[in-house]
C-alpha cells in the first residue's frame, strides 16, 4: 500500500555496545516515518527488525498480512 508506515524493532543486543547504540540511533533517524507525515497513512503493513550478532547487524523485513 502506498504511503503505509512500518514498525522498527530492535533486539536487546543493540543496547549492549556503544557502537550498536549509535547504529540504532542512525537507523531510527534513517527509517523512522513521523506519525503525522502528510504522505503517510495510519496503516502499518511491515516490520523492520534489526538484530545485533557480535559485530554484525542482521536486518529482516517482515510483511504483515491481514
Amino acid at each position: 500500500m502506498k504511503g503505509a508506515r512500518h514498525v522498527l524493532s530492535f533486539d536487546g543486543g543493540m543496547d549492549s555496545d556503544p557502537k550498536m547504540r549509535v547504529a540504532r540511533e542512525l537507523f531510527i533517524g534513517a527509517f523512522n516515518v513521523p506519525k503525522y507525515h502528510p504522505k503517510s497513512t495510519s496503516v502499518v503493513d511491515h516490520t523492520l527488525n534489526f538484530t545485533a550478532d557480535g559485530e554484525n547487524i542482521i536486518f529482516k523485513n517482515y510483511q504483515i498480512f491481514r
